[in-house]
């Protein structure tokens, strides 16, 4: 069963991650996919370049899924917009804790971009 990139965002909602770094942030929302029953592949080179976090199957396509809790917001679009440029990628979710995921514009590349802040995490 595939689910929508909505879908997704929601599953979030219901949970609080706790982490101290990206990895330990990433491996929690394996684990909460993997309870949803939501299907992911971790780190899938789309070139030499680009590898998002996650790749999933979604019900409009394969949707990368990129997870910050730092850096800044332009090297974010910069990325975002090259894995956006594959053709292989329908759309792109970015969650993470900086201020600027809620600012993220919806769409690039003429692909849609779906934001989730984690508002509730614990760092450290």
């Amino acid at each position: 069963m595939k689910f929508s990139p909505e879908h997704v965002i929601d599953v979030f909602f219901n949970h609080r991650f706790n982490f101290s770094d990206e990895i330990e942030l990433q491996n929690a929302i394996s684990a909460v996919l993997t309870q949803s029953g939501i299907a992911f592949e971790r780190e899938h080179r789309l070139s030499m370049r680009d590898k998002p976090d996650f790749i999933l199957d979604t019900d409009c396509g394969k949707i990368a899924m990129e997870v910050k809790i730092d850096g800044g917001k332009n090297p974010l679009l910069r990325q975002v917009n090259r894995y956006l440029s594959h053709d292989e990628i329908a759309g792109i979710i970015v969650v993470g804790t900086p201020y600027y995921i809620d600012l993220m514009p919806k769409t690039l590349n003429n692909k849609p971009i779906w934001s989730h802040r984690f508002l509730r995490s614990l760092l450290g």
